[in-house]
């Protein structure tokens, strides 16, 4: 009894890999979370219509997003949408403004590190003409 217990200290001592007790087990919570490009939009405009270019082109058809309605157009998300630079356009009450970013993606795990779903995401803020 007293031998498997100091085999015991020793292997927690020596760095063992169950780590003294502590289980590789965790709690994951189930926080979700999406992948891609938010575009925050300052001042928040009540509609807009933006065009999304990759640079080097990756298609030449721009990813298009519109929103119309008060309060709710202050960001845009491209989902699952990872470009090193990207070109955007942005059109507001026939105004347009032309910019190009080069977005700086995150990963996050946010149930944990050892837990599921992983995302990548960046955040761009672009000013309204």
């Amino acid at each position: 009894m007293k031998l498997s217990r100091a085999l015991a200290v020793t292997a927690c001592l020596c760095g063992a890999p169950q780590g003294c007790g502590q289980a590789f087990d965790q709690t994951c919570t189930l926080i979700g979370c999406s992948s891609g490009l938010q575009i925050n939009l300052v001042p928040p405009p009540s509609s807009y219509r933006l065009e999304a270019r990759s640079i080097p082109a990756g298609s030449p058809t721009p990813l298009v997003v519109e929103c119309s309605g008060p309060g709710g157009c202050g960001t845009a998300f491209l989902d699952d949408y990872f470009p090193t630079r990207v070109q955007l356009r942005l059109l507001v009450a026939g105004r347009v403004r032309d910019t190009t970013v080069t977005p700086t993606y995150i990963v996050s795990r946010p149930n944990g590190e050892h837990c599921e779903p992983t995302c990548r995401q960046a955040v761009v803020t672009l000013p309204v003409p």
